[in-house]
């Protein structure tokens, strides 16, 4: 099961749908599996500001353990890619 992140969108759409100068709110998502090799998923994780503040020594061995994991996995991790939009008229 994957960790449900859509509460931020949910959150803006029932602004969006109560605004009364908005009418015809709409929201599309398009979920695909997002697969990402060894190496380009630990250059993303090198990105995120919670590894980025980690002590070097701390995130190298994080990483390592993690590229283990993908390694021991097929090389390859499988992620959730999921694209979300919301639209609505002006009224």
């Amino acid at each position: 099961a994957g960790i449900d992140d859509s509460t931020w969108m949910e959150a803006i759409f029932a602004e969006l749908d109560a605004d009364e100068r908005f009418g015809d709110v709409v929201r599309a998502e398009l979920s695909w599996p997002l697969t990402r090799s060894r190496d380009d998923y630990l250059a993303v994780l090198g990105t995120y500001s919670g590894h980025r503040l980690l002590a070097p020594e701390t995130r190298a061995r994080l990483f390592a353990a993690i590229g283990d994991v993908i390694d021991g996995a097929g090389g390859n991790i499988v992620l959730d890619g999921r694209t979300a939009v919301l639209t609505a008229k002006r009224r």
